[in-house]
């Protein structure tokens, strides 16, 4: 509570609920998975007939509790180095406008592919989409925003961050045992960071391109195309659903080796 008042008394009350609602949320997520990977690869004691192993399973995992905090700690540290820049403009208490590109990953036939999955093979496949969508964006140095359900959010100041990541991804996607293709949509512009999060036109036109996009596809508005600057070849494409927004489809052959 002391620590609490501190801050408020440094950054303002409103900032650091905002900050503190951020950090509960972040933390019910982190405790979910770790609590999840507990239960389902130590929970189960049934084929364990001594109790004194049980007791000794459980004790076992309270020093990786710690080492767990130890290890938020240092990614804390290295992180904050990473999103500090001064190329921003404060919107608010909590908010900055920054000029960057946003792009979405969106899994083609996701509600099929529920259906006829189990709820182990679903699992499984969506490891795979979490695991190649953080390897790729941390790879081309772009920030994952969030995930949602079967679509991921890609940030970057640098746009051929975000392309590159998008290009990887849907090209690994595109031949994965279990998913059948994979789409992208790509923006570039002025955006609102509030609470990690980011909002605004582009983030909008980024959605409605990967909802529009070809299986396979990967979508940018012409502010992308001239950020690229020629990096990665782009080809224009026809209007669709009577918006004359200049979209076009990047070629996965132009980008850079892995």
């Amino acid at each position: 509570m002391r620590a609490t008042h501190a801050a408020c008394t440094l950054f303002g009350d409103e900032a650091v609920l905002a900050l503190l609602r951020r950090a509960g949320g972040a933390t019910a997520q982190l405790t979910a998975a770790a609590s999840s990977v507990f239960r389902v690869n130590l929970g189960d004691h049934g084929h364990l007939s001594e109790p004194m192993l049980i007791i000794d399973r459980n004790l076992g995992t309270r020093p990786l509790i710690d080492l767990l905090l130890d290890v938020v700690s240092q990614l804390y540290r290295y992180h904050s180095k990473l999103s500090f820049r001064e190329d921003s403009v404060a919107a608010g208490t909590f908010a900055e406008v920054r000029t960057m590109t946003v792009g979405f990953v969106d899994l083609a036939s996701s509600t099929e592919l529920g259906s006829r999955l189990s709820a182990t093979e679903l699992a499984h496949a969506i490891t795979d989409f979490n695991r190649a969508s953080f390897d790729f964006a941390t790879r081309r140095g772009a920030r994952i925003v969030k995930t949602i359900g079967d679509e991921v959010m890609f940030a970057a100041v640098d746009a051929a961050a975000v392309a590159h990541a998008a290009l990887d991804l849907v090209d690994e996607l595109g031949h994965h045992d279990v998913f059948d293709a994979a789409r992208a949509g790509v923006a570039t512009g002025d955006v609102l960071e509030l609470e990690g999060d980011c909002y605004g036109p582009v983030v909008n036109r980024a959605a409605r391109f990967v909802a529009a996009a070809p299986d396979g596809g990967v979508t940018v508005d012409a502010a992308t195309v001239d950020a690229l600057a020629g990096r990665i070849a782009a080809e224009p494409l026809a209007a669709v659903e009577h918006r004359e927004v200049p979209w076009f489809r990047l070629s996965a052959r132009a980008a850079a080796p892995r």
